[in-house]
């Protein structure tokens, strides 16, 4: 997905807002302390932006005997994600814990929520950052992560573990002023919650840098907390498995990709230098042929506390993800203040909802006094225990959901209908690799590891199974720079290009 200049939350190192900012949404994000270790899918948008990836990876973990050991990870993304997407999940967690008596549901419009992370530079609407939000939302909730050994920051053990991320419940007309609403996983909510269990970190200074440093500041912001200098990580496994770089690239071009995080780390003060040490270069300690480790060291930027709260600050009202649609209704701030002091938040979302869905539906000219009268009348019912939404607005949630539904369903049947094509798309696939592996990888390279791993698995089974899987698992890793339409687009081309022949 291309990002816009707006929602693109990045910004150039010398424009960073001052850390610890904690009077403002701005000033934090929040991550899960397990999904740091490793890479969420590709860096590269080419590999991670197609529909049903599947990104395998992992990260090692002490066992009780103090023994390392690789933990396997399987995020499955039915309509793909990328690296820019973590930006969005880790700042809306953050938005979400900074309500009070914060829960799995969250209501907030896109503008409130695009303001908050910083991706709009004026008040204006947007249509096209609504519109790349909802992809970012749509892939967020398409997402399903699986670790064989996650570990549980609440019952203090690893366990078998898969969930996903998010749910939603979006107004359909993008012109919508209505709220949207996010439903978190249960399991994926708990684990944010828990002290345990999450990383606070510094949003604006994340905001500021590429997505592979992203991932290596959070990393190392997890171990900084504690230590004065990181283990001593494996470049290879640093590079692929953390912050996402292809397995296929060269080990000195990951070298470098990786001293360009390391110099934009060094910048900030994340990271600095021992005394011994002159440049990043000089951190990398060869273990073998191809083989290098290299450790990294506390830096100034995590000498400085986080900045006292003043007693008598009082938070903006508009850092309330209520305020939107309040306003919308066409409350003064004042009232809105009241509002928001006197009922309950959920009572606040559902009836500004409901006066917002009446609005847009029957006009202003709907109602009897104006929205404002009918959206007091029936908070206060509701407050007192004596009302309940209409059937009419749970109606139309309905519409909506089964307007959704039709969509997914007319996409899977347009899936279906390929299916006639699978056996000539998996051969064109198979030739297309042969000529990639003989073009790009090489021959020599590719004959050569399937060689390496023949013997580890002959140990297991019989040299003709052992073959198949050395094949198998070495075209595995070779894919991840192999390009080739997905079969629904494949599928559609060779459609469209029988149906435009002429006919005889």
């Amino acid at each position: 997905m291309p990002a816009t200049e707006c929602l693109n939350p990045s910004r150039p190192p010398n424009q960073q807002p001052r850390r610890n900012a904690r009077h403002t949404l701005q000033g934090s994000g929040l991550a899960q302390l397990t999904l740091v270790e490793h890479a969420l899918c590709p860096l590269d948008d080419r590999l991670s932006l197609r529909d049903r990836l599947v990104f395998e990876t992992g990260y090692f973990r002490t066992d009780r005997n103090g023994h390392a050991k690789f933990t396997k990870v399987t995020v499955t993304a039915l309509s793909g994600l990328s690296a820019n997407d973590e930006f969005f999940l880790w700042g809306l967690l953050a938005l979400v814990f900074a309500q009070r008596n914060s829960t799995i549901e969250f209501w907030a419009t896109p503008h409130w929520c695009l303001k908050q992370l910083g991706c709009l530079t004026t008040d204006s609407k947007g249509g096209a950052n609504y519109a790349q939000f909802r992809a970012v939302i749509k892939r967020l909730a398409n997402v399903v992560y699986k670790c064989d050994q996650f570990y549980d920051p609440i019952r203090g053990e690893c366990r078998d573990r898969g969930f996903g991320f998010l749910s939603y419940d979006l107004p359909i007309d993008p012109d919508s002023s209505r709220a949207w609403r996010i439903v978190w996983n249960p399991l994926f909510f708990e684990y944010c919650k828990a002290v345990a269990g999450k990383l606070t970190f510094d949003l604006p200074t994340y905001r500021g840098l590429d997505c592979a440093s992203r991932r290596l500041f959070l990393l190392l912001s997890k171990m900084f907390y504690r230590l004065d200098r990181s283990p001593r990580f494996d470049v290879w496994h640093l590079a692929v498995h953390v912050l996402g770089f292809s397995p296929t690239v060269k080990m000195n071009d990951l070298k470098i990709k990786l001293v360009r995080c390391i110099d934009r780390l060094l910048a900030i003060g994340v990271i600095k230098l021992p005394p011994t040490i002159s440049s990043p270069k000089e951190l990398f300690e060869k273990k073998g042929t191809g083989s290098y480790s290299v450790r990294f060291y506390r830096g100034k930027y995590f000498d400085k506390g986080p900045e006292p709260v003043s007693p008598a600050y009082v938070p903006n009202l508009t850092d309330s993800p209520l305020y939107d649609p309040l306003k919308s209704i066409g409350f003064s701030d004042g009232g809105i203040r009241t509002i928001l002091r006197k009922y309950k938040p959920s009572h606040v979302q559902i009836w500004s909802d409901v006066t917002l869905a009446k609005i847009e539906h029957e006009g202003r000219g709907s109602f009897t006094n104006c929205p404002e009268a009918f959206f007091m009348d029936n908070i206060k019912e509701a407050d007192a225990g004596r009302r309940t939404p209409p059937d009419w607005w749970r109606e139309l949630q309905k519409k909506e959901e089964r307007r959704r539904w039709d969509e997914d369903r007319r996409r899977a049947e347009a899936a279906f209908d390929h299916s006639e094509f699978e056996a000539t798309w998996k051969k064109a696939r198979s030739e297309a690799f042969q000529k990639y592996v003989h073009a790009e990888v090489g021959k020599d390279l590719y004959d050569r590891t399937i060689s390496m791993l023949v013997p580890a698995f002959q140990a297991r089974m019989g040299h003709r199974q052992a073959l198949d899987a050395a094949i198998a698992e070495t075209e595995r890793h070779f894919k991840a720079g192999f390009s080739f339409p997905d079969l629904e687009t494949w599928a559609f081309e060779h459609r469209l290009t029988k149906d435009q022949q002429p006919q005889g």
